[in-house]
């Protein structure tokens, strides 16, 4: 029979609790990382809007399309781009543009 010493089984437990602890770990490591990035985007959609409501279309779309580009599930920043290439009259990047379409999860 094998004899095991019981101070090796006291430390299954222990590496236990330390790969938890390690797994908790890396779960908060990751939410803050998600979180950075919602707010990078948020604050890169407020900035195109503001742009959009100063009269200045260039810069908005350009900013627009970076945010859309990084998230290509916002269904209605795609829209609304979708529109604003249609006023200035570029339907050539409405149209590139809504190609995404078939790579969106829905």
């Amino acid at each position: 029979m094998i004899q095991i010493e019981t101070g090796w089984l006291l430390l299954i437990p222990i590496f236990f609790g330390l790969g938890w602890l390690a797994s908790r770990w890396d779960l908060r490591l990751e939410a803050r990382q998600d979180e950075r990035e919602r707010l990078k985007q948020q604050r890169s959609t407020f900035k195109g809007l503001n742009l959009l409501l100063n009269e200045q279309p260039d810069q908005a779309i350009e900013t627009l399309v970076k945010v859309a580009q990084l998230d290509p599930e916002t269904v209605d920043l795609h829209f609304s781009l979708g529109n604003l290439f249609r006023r200035r009259g570029e339907t050539s990047e409405q149209f590139a543009f809504i190609n995404i379409w078939p790579t969106v999860k829905i």
